[in-house]
């Protein structure tokens, strides 16, 4: 399976985009979706899950226009929650992600979102 990690802040465009064009790639390479971890960030100002959680509503309802997925949607989407900047922490979240992976599984980056530090 392949995993993409999208890195998310409290701009959602850069992220509703990436997530769309990589699953129209791997639909078009192989019929399957990817799945997504998305790493938010608890920033005082705003906290990105709100963001994150906009994106998967919107990219959900993108796949069904599409006829990616059904009307039960099949798009695996998890969020994992790391101050923006303490980089342990974040070290800690993406190694959590990457201990779930199954062998000969392949991951795909796309930070677009996010802070610098993620």
């Amino acid at each position: 399976m392949t995993h993409v990690l999208l890195t998310a802040g409290l701009n959602e465009i850069p992220i509703l985009v990436a997530a769309y064009r990589l699953c129209c790639h791997y639909w078009a390479r192989d019929k399957r979706l990817p799945r997504f971890s998305v790493l938010c960030s608890d920033e005082t100002q705003g906290d990105s899950r709100l963001e994150a959680r906009r994106v998967y509503r919107e990219l959900v309802r993108k796949l069904r226009k599409e006829r990616m997925i059904g009307d039960a949607g099949e798009l695996i989407w998890t969020e994992r929650i790391a101050h923006p900047f303490r980089p342990a922490q974040i070290r800690g979240r993406i190694e959590e992600i990457l201990s779930e992976a199954e062998p000969g599984d392949l991951f795909h980056l796309n930070y677009t979102g996010g802070s610098k530090a993620m």
